[in-house]
């Protein structure tokens, strides 16, 4: 919910402003999430709710720099790393917390999260090519917004499968009596998406339309594959699979 809107306020006030805004916002939701006692459900989801809302636009503020930063081809193989790199953080991070969480119980992961995310949006909020202006907004024509609405609703579908995915690791390595390997198979997952976004992130954008349905289409597929894991042993070659 709070992403497209910090992502227009940036466009209108700038980056770094927004950036600072959110770091400060996002740090102080999940610090309060750690204070939250475990089985108090519902006011976990309420502090998740807001903690998730200030979530920095890190990402879609890096993304729109790099037109200003390199020219020509050389933009598109730079997306495909971006998003690749990316998926390091998920490698890290699930092990990390599982790490964190079995020496320190539940509250640590969230605060070591906080104090990433604060010092990491920080540091980009202050690098020199963030305080250039942000684009120009234009109106839009029906067709234009019709195409956008599309694109968004794809990516919302996409993103939306991989929570569930995330929720289901968790679920199903805890219903199988090993709950401590949902951070390890999750790693594995993302250690797929970084083996496919490196063989074919640049070609997916050298193809077009074409490249881009058979990516989204195997994308879906993959996950689909994630359902026949009948154990854990098997999951693992599954889900990196599904992350390929």
């Amino acid at each position: 919910i709070g992403s497209p809107v910090w992502g227009r306020l940036a466009d209108r006030s700038g980056r770094r402003l927004i950036l600072v805004v959110t770091a400060l916002a996002s740090a102080i939701g999940l610090l309060a999430l750690s204070a939250v006692p475990v089985h108090d459900t519902w006011e976990m989801a309420s502090v998740a709710l807001v903690a998730g809302a200030g979530e920095p636009p890190v990402s879609a503020a890096v993304r729109s720099l790099w037109p200003r930063l390199v020219q020509g081809g050389t933009s598109d193989a730079l997306y495909a790393i971006d998003s690749t790199l990316q998926e390091l953080t998920f490698v890290a991070g699930p092990a990390l917390v599982a790490v964190l969480g079995t020496i320190s119980g539940t509250a640590a992961p969230l605060v070591a999260s906080a104090i990433f995310s604060l010092v990491g949006t920080l540091a980009v909020a202050l690098h020199p090519a963030v305080s250039a202006p942000g684009l120009r907004l234009a109106r839009t024509g029906r067709a234009h917004s019709a195409a956008l609405f599309s694109l968004v609703l794809v990516g919302l579908l996409l993103i939306f499968g991989c929570a569930m995915v995330q929720i289901g690791v968790v679920g199903f390595a805890t219903a199988h009596k090993a709950p401590g390997q949902s951070g390890l198979l999750l790693a594995v997952w993302s250690l797929g998406a970084i083996t496919g976004g490196l063989c074919v992130g640049t070609r997916v954008n050298a193809a077009g339309e074409a490249g881009l349905m058979a990516a989204l289409g195997a994308s879906g597929g993959g996950l689909l594959l994630v359902i026949a894991a009948p154990d854990i042993a098997l999951l693992y070659p599954l889900i990196f699979l599904a992350g390929l």
